[in-house]
């Protein structure tokens, strides 16, 4: 860093501000850029000789980190120099004071205090009209908003910083406002999470093999996971989520509709590219006769090309994204012994065999053995009795007799003894 930046670094001022360094010096760098425009607009109208005058104006020389979120956002987003420029340019005039008259000064009108896109492509490197464009990044992104007022010229409109980038620069992490309510995140932690059985295992590994390999493509594959255990589906996508190190987050088919779908095209790839996510959208409870729903989420499938999961009771159809799916097999006979070992804890070694039984008798998912564990072992502390076969066979036959239900109907007969 020259003695020049160490100065301003030090200045008092600037240390008000000063939340994360690197994006501080980048700020100060625009300022720097904004005093060298007012210079030279100095020196024209009052006669004075350019050449002299830069040779004064100090040249800031700093080595900026690349492991910064205003890199990663460059990075994520493919943004030139110029619109990274703009970028700090907004967040700057919401964080130094400063730089709100500089704007004002550079612009010759006091009402001017802000940026404008006249400003930048006069101030800023490497200017381009392209960048302010409704598809280029800045606006595609929506990393930047430009009001246009009625009778103003759009060249002259403010530009403001996005709320939730401003944070995210700030060192706040990524929390869009408009997606809360609408998104839930799923924390992920490979130290606590209930290891899979293998089978479900194996299917992790595959899901995020097709991620590994799709990764820096245009577009993901859509996942589609059928089966009857919501748990199971969310705990297969989560571990490969963590074999991938990609972050989660769920929506029910329920909220892709109306206001909040036209908010989920808007902003959730934005929010999948910088937190590194995966979106799992639990159509369990998808009706398949409604042709409204099925069409809101074709069109948020059609928008979204960051990675997609689906999970359902039976397979879905999408013609539009490439899909690839996975039925969640019924465990094994070994795989729901290793269920009841697991619920039961050091509980299950006195009961080894009766498991084993159990396990061969009874076709049970994961949810099912696992509520039946936590039932025997409330029944037995509540009756300071032991944990037994009895008990837990009688559970079992309970949570087996639904399936039952929906095979057969009941007979009630009016006939009696008498």
């Amino acid at each position: 860093m020259s003695d020049v930046a160490e100065r301003i670094v030090e200045d008092e001022e600037i240390q008000e501000f000063d939340e994360t360094l690197d994006l501080s010096l980048e700020i100060i760098n625009v300022r720097s850029m904004l005093q060298r425009a007012l210079l030279i607009k100095q020196a024209y109208q009052d006669g004075l000789p350019l050449d002299e005058l830069l040779e004064n104006f100090p040249e800031m020389e700093i080595n900026f980190s690349e492991d910064t979120p205003l890199s990663y956002l460059c990075r994520v987003f493919k943004l030139s120099l110029f619109e990274k420029y703009v970028i700090l340019l907004a967040a700057g005039v919401e964080i130094d004071p400063i730089l709100a008259n500089l704007c004002a000064e550079v612009q010759g009108n006091e009402l001017l205090n802000f940026p404008t896109i006249r400003l930048a492509l006069d101030v800023l490197p490497e200017e381009t009209w392209s960048a302010f464009t409704a598809e280029a990044a800045l606006r595609k992104w929506q990393l930047i908003e430009i009001e246009v007022q009625s009778g103003q010229k759009f060249t002259l409109s403010p530009i403001q910083i996005d709320s939730t980038i401003l944070f995210y620069l700030l060192g706040q992490g990524y929390s869009d406002r408009l997606l809360i309510g609408i998104t839930e995140s799923i924390p992920l932690n490979p130290d606590t999470a209930k290891p899979l059985q293998p089978s479900h295992q194996q299917i992790a590994q595959e899901i995020a093999a097709v991620w590994s390999d799709s990764a820096g493509s245009l577009t993901y594959p859509l996942i589609q996971l059928c089966g009857s255990e919501r748990i199971v589906k969310q705990s297969i996508v989560a571990a490969a989520c963590m074999l991938t190190e990609l972050n989660l987050s769920r929506v029910s088919v329920a909220s892709v509709s109306g206001n909040s779908l036209q908010i989920l095209k808007q902003r959730w790839e934005r929010a999948a590219r910088i937190t590194d996510s995966v979106l799992l959208i639990d159509c369990d409870e998808l009706n398949s006769n409604d042709s409204a729903q099925i069409q809101a989420l074709t069109q948020l499938l059609e928008t979204v090309q960051t990675p997609v999961v689906i999970t359902s009771w039976q397979r879905q159809s999408f013609p539009q994204r490439s899909l690839i799916t996975f039925d969640i097999p019924p465990l094994t006979q070994a795989e729901q012994l290793a269920e009841w070992r697991f619920n039961l804890g050091n509980r299950a070694i006195a009961l080894d065999n009766e498991l084993q039984i159990l396990a061969s008798q009874f076709n049970l998912n994961a949810s099912t053995i696992q509520a039946v564990c936590v039932q025997a072992i409330s029944q037995a502390a509540n009756d300071s009795l032991t944990l037994n076969q009895d008990t837990l066979w009688h559970l079992c036959r309970l949570q087996a007799r639904p399936g039952l239900d929906h095979l057969a109907k009941r007979i009630e007969t009016k006939f009696t003894w008498d």
